[in-house]
């Protein structure tokens, strides 16, 4: 398969991080039947250890225990 045809079959990924177990399973449910590659996650922690190789949606609870999304967003920010 080439480089090319990779590329388009490719998803647009979405980070999808919530604490709730039940919105994590329904968000990530409704995103995927929309044809997006969903990443769920219940810890901003586990979303500061992600690979970023490409484009990438992040989606992230403000409130979540131990660091806040806003809180991860700024550090990957940061990161560049």
């Amino acid at each position: 398969m080439s480089n090319a045809s990779q590329t388009a079959e490719r998803k647009p990924r979405i980070l999808l991080v919530e604490d709730d177990a039940a919105l994590l399973r329904a968000l990530s449910f409704s995103l995927r039947i929309e044809g997006y590659d969903v990443e769920p996650m219940d810890r901003a922690e586990t979303l500061l250890q992600q690979r970023f190789d490409g484009p990438v949606l992040i989606v992230t609870d403000q409130n979540l225990p131990e660091l806040s999304g806003l809180e991860a967003v700024a550090i990957l920010r940061e990161r560049g």
